[in-house]
């Protein structure tokens, strides 16, 4: 064997020393195994919003007219205080009220209101509301969700209620410290009025709705009965 020179042999080691550099390294890709993934955390569900109430249904259309009953009876309150202060608001209680429920009373639907106490004799609670309003909450919080009930009667009739609370405009009238002048106007409209010393939050009622069952139409004359 031929002996290398101490020259050759240091050229030798720096040519294989430039080579090993040049070589290019192997990426490594990352394996996910299925220990991994499994202890990887889930997902978060995109969460569904509850389907809205089909407005031809009987819960749609006792929503319907419970809402335009309570958004048309607000708007006449808070015009008349503003036209006349909160004595005013009491003749809008007395006269407005009655007709705007018989107003929103059509179709099969009848709307109404009823008291825990009552001012109008009138509102007295349906004997389908009496147990759900019983069970509802003295007095809610601001982050407590709104009562509601519905159910079918015997009869087929579809009933719907949503729980009155005592909020700024009512405490006017129906609040623990009532104006004078307010209570003088209460007396002479409602003699035997026990709906007042409510305060923020607390159950005044309810506001009500039923749904008469959908007629079959009438087969003309001389059909064949199925």
């Amino acid at each position: 064997m031929q002996r290398m020179g101490p020259m050759a042999m240091a050229m030798a080691v720096a040519m294989t020393v430039t080579a090993c550099e040049a070589t290019p390294k192997a990426e490594v890709t990352p394996v996910t195994t299925a220990a991994s993934a499994a202890s990887a955390p889930p997902a978060a569900p995109t969460p569904t919003p509850p389907p809205a109430a089909d407005s031809a249904s009987p819960k749609g259309r006792a929503i319907a007219a419970t809402g335009a009953f309570q958004k048309a009876l607000k708007g006449a309150l808070t015009s008349a205080i503003d036209a006349g202060g909160p004595v005013a608001a009491v003749d809008v209680c007395h006269g407005v009220a009655p007709a705007l429920a018989k107003q929103h009373s059509t179709g099969g639907v009848v709307v109404g209101r009823a008291g825990v106490r009552l001012r109008n004799q009138a509102n007295t609670t349906p004997d389908w509301l009496k147990a759900p309003m019983a069970s509802w909450k003295a007095v809610a919080g601001p982050d407590d969700a709104p009562e509601v009930f519905e159910a079918t009667l015997d009869d087929g009739t579809y009933v719907y209620a949503s729980a009155l609370r005592a909020q700024p405009l009512c405490l006017t009238c129906h609040g623990e410290a009532v104006a004078a002048d307010v209570k003088a106007a209460v007396a002479a409209r409602y003699p035997d009025d026990a709906a007042t010393g409510f305060g923020p939050g607390a159950l005044r009622g309810a506001v009500w709705a039923t749904v008469l069952p959908a007629v079959p139409p009438t087969p003309p004359a001389g059909s064949a009965t199925p």
